[in-house]
């Protein structure tokens, strides 16, 4: 849960690769500070060791909580919102990345979704983005709200074949 209030205060997705890292660095080392003005009060000891994990390329709470999760499950660490192309060229993202095992995670939240009739084109588009970048040799793991934290990990761990 840190990980996610940590994030939400900044609700700017870097797409630009050159400036995340200076950004991230920015961002945690404001969080830092305002940690410290606060250090000892109840409940914020989760928060310091949240800290080093905040990353503003997170997209939502839901990604941010479940990064928190993969973090907390020990599973090796994804890039988050990387820049990829398909087989076809087409520049897409990723919400986690595990570049050495060829493996796309996708946080499905239902959010990016429009309601109606857009909805239908919205998942088609997730389709062929899928099928594209499967076609460019990566391989995929989703989960949505609906599965449980010990679930997505499992499916994670699985799809890294670490079980």
């Amino acid at each position: 849960r840190a990980l996610v209030i940590a994030e939400a205060g900044d609700d700017r997705v870097l797409r630009d690769p050159s400036r995340r890292s200076p950004y991230a660095n920015r961002a945690r080392d404001r969080l830092s500070r305002a940690y410290d003005s606060v250090a000892g009060w109840p409940g914020t000891r989760v928060v310091r060791l949240a800290l080093p994990f905040v990353d503003p390329c997170s997209e939502s709470p839901f990604e941010s909580s479940s990064r928190g999760h993969i973090v907390r499950s020990k599973l090796p660490t994804p890039e988050i919102a990387v820049p990829l192309r398909g087989a076809s060229g087409k520049r897409y993202y990723a919400d986690f990345l595990w570049r050495q095992y060829r493996l796309i995670g996708e946080a499905d939240g239902w959010s990016k979704y429009p309601k109606g009739i857009g909805t239908r084109d919205a998942l088609r588009a997730e389709r062929e983005r899928q099928r594209d970048l499967e076609a460019a040799g990566w391989r995929f793991v989703r989960w949505d709200p609906a599965d449980s934290p010990r679930v997505v990990i499992a499916r994670i761990a699985a799809a890294l074949g670490l079980v």
